[in-house]
Formats: structure tokens, C-alpha cells, sequence
């Protein structure tokens, strides 16, 4: 476990930091995260989001993508929204 964290705005920080193997995307929307997410795979940045409105509009892009670049792209999420429909059918 690292002895010190550091924090940064630029996310240019990130992209050249050789010791960071993996990006999580927690922003929500299509734009910045597609662009981020973008830079990320093909910096051969491994890729983590639950951004469903993203990776249906994008998804297929960003798997070639990963694959272009050698790098993994993990991507789940819940429907959470569904619930109180549910209990009402059961």
C-alpha cells in the first residue's frame, strides 16, 4: 500500500503515469467520460465504469478499443429504478 496518495486535477497526470494500470470512470453522462474513457484505453489504460447510457452508446467503440490496445474494459451495473415496479408485480 502506498505510504503517500497523490491527488490531481489533470488527467494528463494520469494518462502518462506508467504506475497507473487502471482508470474507473465515476462520472455518469456521455461527454467527458467518452473522450476520458477513449484516452484512457488507448493509452493501454484497463477500464472500469457502470455507465450505462455510455457504453450503450458507445460500447461496441470502446471494445474494439480495448482490444485494439491489449487492455480490459469492465463494465456492469444495476437497475436500481426497476425496483419499486417490481414490488409492486409481486
Amino acid at each position: 500500500m502506498a505510504k503517500e496518495v497523490e491527488l490531481t486535477t489533470n488527467f494528463d497526470d494520469i494518462l502518462h503515469d506508467a504506475e497507473i494500470k487502471i482508470v474507473v470512470e465515476l462520472m455518469g453522462g456521455l461527454h467527458p467520460a467518452k473522450e476520458y474513457i477513449s484516452d484512457a484505453l488507448n493509452a493501454g489504460k484497463n477500464v472500469v465504469t457502470a455507465n450505462k447510457d455510455l457504453m450503450a452508446t458507445f460500447g461496441s467503440e470502446f471494445i474494439a478499443l480495448a482490444a485494439k490496445n491489449k487492455c480490459d474494459l469492465m463494465y456492469d451495473a444495476s437497475v436500481v429504478g426497476g425496483i419499486p415496479i417490481l414490488r409492486l408485480l409481486c
